[in-house]
């Protein structure tokens, strides 16, 4: 898959994204944050001192977040194609943190990072050993004893048929890995329009087949 691919998918994206209700957006990265820290619980703190590394960091919010709730003494990298996503996560980010655009093989060092991290990226990749190529890229890059996080749709979206489902077993099973720390959420956004910022919450935890996001964490083994 070529850059101009990708941008046309993101593109396409972030156009449906725009227009889905501000007050689904509001309830989609609330609930992200809170599942995510959940998760950054369990991870060691130790670990991230060897840095972070966003594959495919849009604007690099994931990025500020970690800094922001963190350590600022860490080193944040974060890599994506698209060249105005990154020239807006320079702007918005402090001059410490580094912004590539490249693929992750691109990148001039062979540093591997106490945490790295996918947030809807593998669902962009239409070809499934592509797919599986750039999740052993990732896996590479983690430390012994770090860590892979992804975010991503357990479901197809049926108005883009470009974003595909991908899931956790799926990851661990091209990884190679026994267990993980996985969680799942938000309802849809045809579900969030029927049940309302109050309904939703309520629909997503009764019937946690509908969540249409997941998270998982791994923890490499420590040689």
């Amino acid at each position: 898959m070529n850059k101009h691919e990708i941008e046309a998918k993101y593109k396409e994206r972030d156009s449906q994204k725009r227009n889905n209700s501000l007050l689904f957006r509001r309830y989609q990265s609330y609930t992200r944050v809170q599942k995510l820290d959940k998760l950054l619980l369990k991870i060691d703190k130790g670990i991230l001192k060897n840095g972070l590394l966003d594959v495919g960091c849009g604007d690099g919010w994931f990025l500020r977040y970690m800094y922001e709730n963190f350590d600022e003494n860490f080193q944040y990298t974060g890599i994506d194609y698209l060249v105005d996503r990154i020239q807006r996560a320079k702007v918005l980010s402090i001059n410490t943190f580094k912004f590539f655009d490249c693929d992750i093989e691109e990148l001039n060092d062979s540093y591997k990072y106490g945490l790295v991290s996918a947030f809807t990226v593998l669902s962009s990749i239409g070809d499934k050993n592509q797919q599986n190529m750039l999740l052993r890229s990732m896996w590479d890059r983690v430390i012994p004893g770090g860590y892979l996080l992804v975010f991503d749709l357990r479901y197809r979206n049926l108005n883009n048929s470009d974003v595909n489902s991908i899931n956790s077993s799926d990851i661990m099973e091209t990884l190679q890995v026994d267990s993980g720390i996985s969680d799942t959420g938000t309802v849809p956004p045809v579900l969030f329009d029927i049940f309302g910022p109050s309904g939703s919450p309520l629909i997503e935890k009764m019937l946690p087949f509908l969540r249409c996001h997941f998270y998982l964490l791994i923890q490499k083994d420590s040689v």
